[in-house]
């Protein structure tokens, strides 16, 4: 199995060159290889591009109404009811013919689809703000309901008609067979209560207290409320009679404790799900029969993920208001973190991994925020910086104890979560005598098979042979730090702004690169790449071999690289038109704009793109072929009346 297959990012590269786009030889005429002579596990993405013709339209209509009701001038009602209503058509056809070898024939499809979800939101508030001499008091109370429903329905047949009088299909769910359709709906609500005080003396001491509760049918009868409380304090002491510092303008201390929820799954994970549909073939005369199969775990017992967090720190302004510094220690704990847990085929789960609140987390870090602005001048300048530090650790694995294995990942309690975990090499042979010599403490030649030119492994268990067992933990996929700068700047008419950020320390797993670099089969290779042979035996690329060697295995410490990258995420200089100019052609205000994105990017990582993003936690670092972030070259005007 190649995880790699069928993404067309990879599959670009990895084609071969000797094999034609087009090729009449193979059904629906186009080329990827053949068995003989030019094998290959790659899709050809001119053909997925050709045989496949998709068509979506979605209209999206949001709304939002309120009314207000003053008692006293203290006292305030509000009323606020949103919707968001959107309706999806999806078509999709795929022409007969095949993409990729020893694909099966695939006859000529179409399917339609349409789909509507209306979001709803009411929400009632009463708040309360009042003045008592040096005493501030603002509070709110409210209630809120948020309904979503979400329904589909879809329809497919496959032997679609071709009509060569005009060279087209009938692609229309009238013509063809084995018609099949179906449809669902889903629902979910959430109703909340909510209360905020907060409380100031003389602007030097502050106090912020919020209690929310949310009930979400997400979850089982006996879970679906969580209880989220929050405390903040703080204190100007800038403004206390003892604090006299000239050249600091506003000090202020501060502290907080807080909880959030999150109930991020789908619906009905409570529950378990039957699939009518499932069909097999047996009885005396072999014949289709159907039947009832439950395709998804249910889980009873989940609940409200739960963020507790606490934060220290100080804002202060300097030098007549020009610099601007904030620092904060935080510890955030998130406790009964909501993921899917993987399970093997062989438990009989055939539905997907199944969610459960899986694992709590501690994250720990400093962030400092540094901004100055000079703007008394005619050339007005300034900038800004962040530095941001976090370490995680997996405080508790939920009911299941033993470590997590995903991927080439390991999740332990006590230490970061996905940790890599692989094989470890430690250079290539350079001879056959160094293969030989190659011992464990036993006396065991270590590779036996090895040539010159191959990986060698180590044997961090001393049992003599290259196994799963001799895996270790060598790398963590997360950054020891991240950093942020903005640069900007304005003279008469013209602005300047550029906006950079870097991430440092993090490693991480280059997904396409284990896939084209293997030698043990017929993909193409990276321009440049220079293999080990007895001419030339300083180089870290193992030898050229089409066959099976352990050089090509996925689970090791070959493929992982450096994840540290700075990049300009923004450039951009506008210039202001004259008022006296702009007036005459009845705009009050019109600018040019000429900016970019993610122009420069300074790292060793050699994957398309260091700053990419799986959406999965326990392999954070895994690079599977994601599209890169696009360099963008823009031209913008803007007016104003």
């Amino acid at each position: 199995s190649d995880e790699m297959s069928g993404n067309p990012i990879i599959d670009v590269i990895r084609l071969l060159p000797t094999i034609p786009v087009r090729d009449p030889a193979n059904p629906g005429g186009y080329g990827y290889g053949n068995e003989a002579k030019a094998r290959t596990f790659a899709t050809n993405p001119v053909a997925i591009a050709d045989l496949e013709d998709r068509y979506n339209e979605n209209t999206r209509i949001r709304g939002n109404l309120f009314g207000e009701l003053q008692f006293t001038p203290w006292l305030k009602y509000r009323l606020n009811f949103g919707i968001d209503n959107s309706s999806d058509h999806y078509k999709y056809f795929r022409k007969q013919g095949n993409w990729t070898l020893n694909q099966a024939f695939d006859p000529a499809i179409a399917n339609e689809n349409r789909a509507e979800s209306i979001n709803t939101l009411i929400e009632n508030t009463l708040s309360f703000n009042k003045t008592f001499g040096k005493h501030v008091i603002n509070a709110v109370a409210g209630q809120s309901y948020q309904r979503y429903n979400y329904a589909q329905i879809w329809g497919t047949k496959r032997n679609i008609l071709y009509n060569p009088s005009v060279d087209r299909y009938y692609d229309v769910l009238d013509q063809g067979n084995e018609a099949q359709t179906g449809g669902f709906r889903q629902r979910w609500d959430l109703i909340s209560y909510f209360g905020r005080v907060e409380y100031s003396f003389a602007d030097k001491y502050l106090l912020n207290a919020v209690l929310r509760a949310d009930g979400s049918s997400l979850f089982g009868p006996d879970y679906k409320f969580g209880y989220f409380p929050s405390v903040s304090g703080a204190w100007r002491i800038s403004k206390e009679d003892f604090f006299n510092v000239s050249w600091i303008n506003d000090l202020k201390l501060r502290a907080n404790y807080g909880t959030l929820g999150s109930n991020n799954i789908p619906t009905y994970q409570y529950t378990p799900l039957i699939n009518t549909y499932s069909t097999v073939v047996f009885g005396p005369d072999q014949t289709v029969q159907q039947g009832a199969t439950q395709v998804r775990l249910a889980n009873a017992n989940l609940r409200w993920e739960t963020l507790k967090q606490r934060n220290f720190g100080f804002d202060a302004t300097l030098l007549n208001n020009k610099l601007t510094v904030s620092a904060e220690y935080f510890i955030a704990k998130t406790e009964n973190a909501l993921l899917q847990y993987p399970l093997l085929l062989t438990t009989g789960n055939d539905g997907g991994n199944p969610q459960v609140n899986g694992v709590s987390l501690n994250n720990k870090g400093f962030e400092l925020t540094v901004g100055y602005r000079n703007d008394d001048r005619p050339f007005k300048y300034g900038g800004s910086f962040n530095f941001t530090t976090l370490n995680n650790k997996v405080t508790d694995l939920g009911y299941n104890k033993n470590p997590t294995f995903i991927g080439n990942t390991i999740t332990r309690e006590g230490e970061p979560i996905g940790m890599w975990y692989v094989l470890q090499t430690d250079g290539l042979f350079q001879t056959q005598a160094e293969v030989d010599n190659y011992k464990n403490t036993q006396g065991t030649v270590i590779q036996p098979n090895a040539k010159p030119g191959d990986i060698r492994f180590k044997d961090n268990n001393d049992d003599g042979q290259i196994t799963n067992d001799n895996k270790a933990v060598v790398a963590i996929p997360w950054a020891n730090y991240e950093i942020g700068l903005n640069l900007n700047a304005s003279y008469k008419g013209f602005e300047f702004s550029m906006d950079w950020f870097g991430s440092f320390g993090s490693t991480v797993f280059n997904g396409p690169r284990s896939v084209i670099e293997r030698f043990d089969d017929n993909s193409n290779y990276p321009a440049g790449i220079q293999p080990w042979t007895p001419e030339n035996p300083n180089t870290s690329t193992p030898r050229a071999f089409y066959g099976t060697t352990l050089n090509s295995r996925g689970d090791t410490d070959r493929w992982l690289e450096s994840g540290s990258f700075a990049r300009m995420k923004y450039i951009g200089i506008t210039y202001n038109l004259p008022a006296s100019l702009i007036k005459k052609i009845g705009f009050d205000r019109a600018s040019i704009t000429v900016s970019g994105q993610n122009l420069i990017t300074i790292t060793k990582y050699t994957g398309l793109d260091p700053e990419f993003s799986n959406g999965s936690i326990f392999e954070k670092g895994y690079d599977f072929g994601a599209f890169p972030n696009l360099k963008i070259y823009s031209l913008g005007l803007n007016f104003g009346f």
